[in-house]
């Protein structure tokens, strides 16, 4: 409630609260489809965050849980949690940032109709009402082939005049740029190299 945006759009500016001045003991964010989907990567972005919560609480109710569905009738099963996620609490986002993209690999692939994540919700400095934020969350299957695979995929991206740090994977908190921040979390960062000059050449 509370934001008109989703969690499946590819576009890390929308997010979905599950705000409703109440307090939340569970805050979960789903993705359902009619036709069972095979996947073993999951996404989950966080979304923006507010003095009164928007993140879920660590502390208090342990790391988000990823949870399925086999099918439309079926309980939701827990099949991994999102380990890396900050130990946040209730109050204190624990340098926790927007569009911050947490990936959760599963160790073989599971096929299912939903997929959520679920976790207690965080109060910020109003103890009386919980929510939690997401901007989105996706599902992937990776090939048993491209998982194993010695030979790297090479994306290169050309920017002019781009300084290093002005890039979310490398420290910068003004610009956010969460897509590249994305292919940095799941590829390789190098953090030494030269320029023929100062300036951009």
């Amino acid at each position: 409630g509370g934001e008109d945006g989703s969690i499946t759009d590819n576009n890390a500016d929308t997010f979905v609260l599950t705000f409703n001045k109440r307090l939340q003991p569970e805050a979960w964010f789903a993705v359902e489809q009619e036709e069972a989907q095979t996947f073993n990567r999951i996404v989950f972005m966080q979304g923006s965050m507010f003095h009164d919560g928007g993140w879920f609480d660590v502390t208090g109710g342990g790391q988000p849980q990823v949870q399925i569905k086999s099918h439309s009738e079926a309980a939701w099963e827990t099949v991994a949690q999102i380990a890396d996620y900050p130990q946040t609490t209730s109050t204190q986002s624990a340098g926790l940032t927007e569009g911050q993209t947490f990936t959760v690999h599963l160790p073989k692939p599971v096929k299912a109709t939903a997929l959520r994540v679920v976790g207690r919700a965080a109060c910020g400095d109003n103890p009386n009402q919980s929510f939690a934020s997401c901007a989105e969350l996706q599902a992937f299957e990776i090939s048993s082939s491209v998982q194993g695979s010695t030979t790297p995929d090479v994306i290169f991206i050309l920017v002019d005049d781009l300084g290093w740090k002005d890039l979310g994977c490398y420290g910068s908190t003004f610009y956010q740029t969460p897509h590249i921040d994305r292919l940095a979390e799941e590829g390789l960062r190098f953090t030494n190299g030269y320029a023929a000059c100062n300036v951009c050449s």
